[in-house]
C-alpha cells in the first residue's frame, strides 16, 4: 500500500517530467520559428546551384560582386592574389587544394565568377548590435558570453594570425540565439573600433536554419553603422571561385572523426589588404580603404567562442551550447578546439600560446583550458531555474 511519502515522491516526479516537456516544447518551437525566404538573385549571376545542404550559391560576374559598390572601392586597384604567401602557411605546409563545400556535389561556377551564398530576404544586415563585442568585464549588460584566449599586442604591431578550428554544431536555444567559434582581429577604441572575424557559427536569425556555416564580419565604427556578415554589403572582395563564405561546413562527431578548418588573416605587405585563407588557399581579401586603424596593423587578436542570449538573462540561464556542447576538460574528441595558434608582427611569426591571457565570463557554463598548443573551449550552456 502506497504511504502518504510515496505519493509526494510521484506527484513531485509527475511535476518534473511535464516541465522537461514544456521546456523541450518551448526551445523546439523557439528553434522552428525561422524564416527561410531567400532574397532575389544578385545582377551579374550567370548560374545557380541550389545545394543539399539548404544552401544556395549564385555564380556571379567577379567585378559585379557587391564589394566594389562601396563608395571608398570606387578607384580600389584590384588584387587577385597575395603578393606572397604567409610564412605560417609555408612552413606548416597547409597550402591544399580546394577545400570542399557540400555545393560542389552540384557543380562549380564558371571561370571569370566567384560563388556568393544568396542571403535570407528579410537578413538582421542592420542588427549589428546583436553582434557587437560588448565589454566582457560587464556582466550586468552584457547578452553574450566568451571563452575566448587574447594576444595583445600594440600600435597596429600585428599583422597576421592563423589557428586551426575543430568544426562541431552546438545547439542553439532559440532562433534569435547564436553559437560562435571564431577569430577576431582588432584595432582601435570606442566608436573608432575596427574588427575582421571570421569562424563557423550556428546562426538561425541571419542563416535560416541550424547548421554550422563558415561565416565572415566586419566592422569600422564600433557595429554602429559599417559592416556586415559575409558578402551580405559591399566589402570584401572575394576572388576565389571554389569556397564560398557563408556556406555549410561538415561537423565532427563526438568521440569521433573530427573535422578542421585552418583559417589565416594576413596583411599583404605591399596593398595592405587583410586577406582571408581557409586550409591555405586564398580566398579574398578586406581591402584596406575600409578601415580607419586595421589598415595599419592590429592592436588585439582574440580566439575562442561566444554565445548570444536573446533573452537578457546575459547568458546565465541559457541552454544554448559553446563549441561541441562539451566541457573543455573532455579534451580531444569531445571538446571544441584551437590548434596552432600563431601571430605575425613585423619582425617574426611566432606561436602565440605563451604569451595568451584568458577571459571566460561565464564559468559555470563554459569554459576554456589550454593543453601546450591547443585551446579547449565550449561548455552546455546553463540550466533554467
Amino acid at each position: 500500500m502506497a504511504t502518504r511519502e510515496d505519493n509526494g515522491i510521484r506527484a513531485r516526479r509527475c511535476l518534473v517530467f511535464l516541465v522537461a516537456i514544456w521546456l523541450e516544447s518551448s526551445l523546439a518551437q523557439g528553434r522552428r520559428d525561422v524564416s527561410v525566404k531567400l532574397a532575389k538573385a544578385p545582377d551579374g549571376t550567370v548560374r545557380t546551384f541550389e545545394g543539399g545542404d539548404g544552401d544556395v550559391i549564385d555564380c556571379v560576374v567577379f567585378h559585379k560582386q557587391p564589394a566594389f559598390k562601396h563608395p571608398r572601392l570606387l578607384n580600389h586597384k584590384i588584387q587577385m592574389e597575395p603578393s606572397s604567401y604567409p610564412n605560417v602557411l609555408r612552413q606548416s605546409n597547409q597550402i591544399t587544394n580546394e577545400p570542399m563545400q557540400p555545393w560542389h556535389a552540384k557543380g562549380e561556377c564558371p571561370a571569370g565568377t566567384v560563388p556568393i551564398k544568396r542571403p535570407l530576404s528579410n537578413s538582421p544586415k542592420t542588427k549589428r548590435r546583436d553582434h557587437d563585442r560588448i565589454d566582457m568585464t560587464n556582466e550586468v549588460l552584457n547578452p553574450h558570453q566568451y571563452a575566448v584566449v587574447h594576444y595583445p599586442g600594440f600600435n597596429g604591431s600585428i599583422h597576421g594570425t592563423s589557428g586551426t578550428y575543430s568544426v562541431w554544431n552546438p545547439w542553439v536555444a532559440r532562433g534569435e540565439d547564436y553559437s560562435v567559434a571564431q577569430m577576431w582581429v582588432i584595432a582601435g577604441t570606442g566608436d573608432d573600433l575596427n574588427t575582421i572575424e571570421a569562424g563557423w557559427h550556428v546562426n538561425p536569425e541571419l542563416t535560416g536554419g541550424y547548421k554550422t556555416k563558415f561565416f565572415t564580419y566586419w566592422t569600422s565604427d564600433h557595429y554602429e553603422f559599417s559592416g556586415c556578415y559575409n558578402l551580405e554589403c559591399p566589402g570584401f572582395v572575394q576572388v576565389s571561385k571554389v569556397f564560398a563564405v557563408g556556406a555549410a561546413l561538415p561537423v565532427s562527431t563526438y568521440q569521433g572523426p573530427q573535422v578542421e578548418r585552418n583559417i589565416t588573416l594576413d596583411q599583404d605587405s605591399e596593398s595592405e589588404n587583410w586577406w582571408l585563407y581557409i586550409e591555405g588557399n586564398p580566398i579574398g581579401y578586406f581591402p584596406s580603404e575600409l578601415f580607419t586603424n586595421l589598415c595599419y596593423g592590429a592592436d588585439r587578436v582574440d580566439w575562442g567562442g561566444q554565445i548570444y542570449d536573446s533573452t537578457g538573462t546575459r547568458g546565465t540561464q541559457t541552454m544554448t551550447q559553446m563549441g561541441s556542447g562539451h566541457i573543455a576538460s573532455e579534451g580531444f574528441g569531445k571538446a571544441s578546439y584551437i590548434s596552432g595558434l600563431t601571430i605575425r608582427t613585423s619582425d617574426s611569426t611566432e606561436l602565440a600560446t605563451s604569451v595568451l591571457h584568458k577571459t571566460v565570463t561565464a564559468p559555470s557554463c563554459y569554459g576554456l583550458q589550454q593543453s601546450d598548443d591547443v585551446v579547449y573551449f565550449g561548455g552546455p550552456g546553463c540550466p533554467y531555474g
